[in-house]
């Protein structure tokens, strides 16, 4: 087994004597790898990864490391991802992202069809994987990459109770594409979607062309990842829009026009 069975496509050798390896596993501390002496176990070089200098690993990515026979090997650098899995990191308090695996073709997405069931937790999962370009909290914190008799290589990622947006502009229109073919049609281009007159969302919602509950979880998603990219400017804009939505209220009320 070679590390270009494991997706490897870079220069083996290397100036200061590291060697590249795919992270396997992650165990706190500590990353199961496969390089072409085999497996191991390594940590992270201190100095490169609590500077901030070099991104985190995790299952999946390509890290340069020094090679080891007795013992942990070290860990030098995070090499570029092709693709990544990411999500609002739990720890972070709405600060940053988490990236959960890296370095994949294709995305499952699998939920169980018993009683834990959750129409909006797939939305959830489907909208992330769409931004991932494939393109929270764990419950357990092992992910582990596993590699099968055909030659494939499975991802697998538990469940995890949190999966919080983080950037997920590009997955929200491709994951809702029936909700957002309805915006920047309605009358008004500064259109608020609750009760103006010309309102295309509301005329949708109406007729049936939209389903409302959709609509609902649209912008349930679409405002969380406002609020984890930017809690000041989102809180801000929320107090704008409640603003600007009771002005337009009061103006619709006195002219006859608000939506029953």
């Amino acid at each position: 087994m070679t590390i270009q069975d494991y997706g490897y496509t870079g220069a083996i050798s290397t100036d200061d004597g590291s060697i590249p390896a795919r992270i396997t596993a992650v165990f706190g501390n500590q990353f199961a790898f496969i390089c072409e002496q085999g497996g191991g176990l390594a940590r992270l070089k201190t100095k490169e990864y609590d500077s901030g200098e070099e991104e985190y690993p995790t299952t999946g990515d390509f890290v340069l490391l020094r090679y080891q026979t007795d013992g942990e090997s070290l860990i030098i650098k995070t090499l570029s991802r092709r693709t990544s899995f990411q999500r609002l990191d739990p720890s972070s308090s709405g600060r940053s992202a988490q990236t959960v695996t890296a370095n994949f073709d294709t995305v499952f997405l699998m939920q169980s069809l018993n009683q834990n069931f959750n129409l909006h937790r797939m939305e959830r999962y489907l909208t992330l994987a769409w931004q991932s370009g494939a393109r929270g909290r764990h419950t357990t914190t092992r992910r582990q990459l596993i590699f099968l008799p055909s030659g494939a290589m499975i991802i697998d990622t538990p469940g995890m109770k949190e999966l919080g947006m983080w950037d997920v502009r590009e997955g929200l229109e491709k994951s809702f594409a029936d909700v957002e073919q309805f915006l920047g049609r309605c009358r008004f281009h500064d259109c608020l979607h609750t009760n103006e007159p010309g309102c295309a969302v509301q005329d949708a919602i109406a007729s049936g062309a939209l389903d409302e509950e959709r609509w609902t979880q649209y912008c349930r998603l679409k405002n969380e990842a406002r609020y984890s990219e930017n809690k000041g400017d989102f809180l801000r804009q929320k107090q704008r829009r409640n603003k600007e939505i009771a002005k337009k209220a009061r103006r619709l009320k006195k002219n006859g026009d608000i939506r029953r």
